[in-house]
C-alpha cells in the first residue's frame, strides 16, 4: 500500500512538471518537460496563493485535477484510488494541516518510487 501511495506522489509530481502550463492543459504545442522535476519548482506551483506552505485545498486541486485526466485514460475506479492515496499521503506528511518545502521533498522522498536508480554499470 505504501508503494501506490509513493506512486501516486511521484504520479502527481510528474504530471505537474508535465503539464507546467499556467492553466494546466493548456497549449498542446508547448515543450514539456522530462522526468518527475524540480521539487522546488513543483512546490510553488502547487501553492497557488505563494504563502511557502501547499494547504490540503491548494493539494485537492492538483490531485483533483490530476486524477480527472488519469479517469479520461483508465477509468474511475484508478482515479479514485489514485486521489485518495495521494490525499492520504498528504494527510500523513502534513502533520500541521499543510506542507512546508522540506516536508514536500521528504514525502517524495520516502517514497519507494522517489529515488531514482542508477545503472549497475555506473
Amino acid at each position: 500500500m505504501a508503494k501506490l501511495f509513493g506512486f501516486c506522489t511521484l504520479l502527481a509530481a510528474f504530471a505537474l512538471v508535465a503539464f507546467s502550463g499556467d492553466s494546466f492543459g493548456g497549449e498542446k504545442d508547448k515543450k514539456r518537460k522530462k522526468g518527475f522535476g524540480n521539487p522546488e519548482e513543483i512546490f510553488k506551483k502547487i501553492d497557488a496563493n505563494g504563502d511557502g506552505k501547499v494547504t490540503k485545498e491548494e493539494y485537492t486541486t492538483i490531485v483533483t485535477r490530476f486524477s480527472d485526466r488519469v479517469k479520461e485514460k483508465s477509468g474511475e475506479e484508478a482515479a479514485t484510488k489514485l486521489r485518495e492515496g495521494m490525499l492520504k499521503r498528504f494527510d500523513a506528511a502534513a502533520t500541521s494541516g499543510s506542507l512546508d518545502l522540506e516536508q514536500f521533498k521528504k514525502m517524495q522522498a520516502d517514497s519507494p518510487f522517489g529515488k531514482r536508480k542508477k545503472p549497475a554499470d555506473q
